[in-house]
């Protein structure tokens, strides 16, 4: 995922995509860049530094707050649901499906899955 592909028109990213769309795009391109590089990510989690102070961190979380507060999230409720949808994305997670011979579109699905039925619950709280 890439910062211009937000703004690039004909992105799943991109500003003619719905907002509940967009995230659900850029959990799966987290989702697949973790697929793609378990020892990149083995190594992040075992640096032993605040992933919640990382700048990559920060800028995705950001992107999925403000998108799900174009979705109808509150502010509040789209702060902690952003958390939510990254923590539950660890590497980690992802190294055990594979080790459990998980197919890579059965998690794709079940990740978009998850994501869909949170963007659904009701935002007033």
């Amino acid at each position: 995922m890439r910062r211009e592909d937000l703004h690039r028109a004909g992105s799943p990213i991109g500003p003619d995509v719905p907002a509940a769309d967009r995230v659900v795009s850029v959990l799966e391109q987290l989702l697949n860049f973790k697929l793609e590089n378990p020892g990149l990510l083995a190594a992040r989690e075992m640096s032993g530094t605040s992933l919640l102070a990382a700048p990559h961190y920060v800028w995705v979380h950001t992107v999925l707050r403000d998108l799900l507060e174009q979705a109808g999230f509150r502010a509040q409720s789209a702060e902690y649901t952003a958390h939510l949808l990254l923590g539950g994305a660890p590497g980690r997670t992802h190294r055990h499906a594979q080790g459990l011979r998980m197919f890579r579109g059965r998690h794709q699905a079940r990740a978009r899955e998850t994501a869909r039925r949170i963007l659904t619950m009701p935002t007033d709280t």
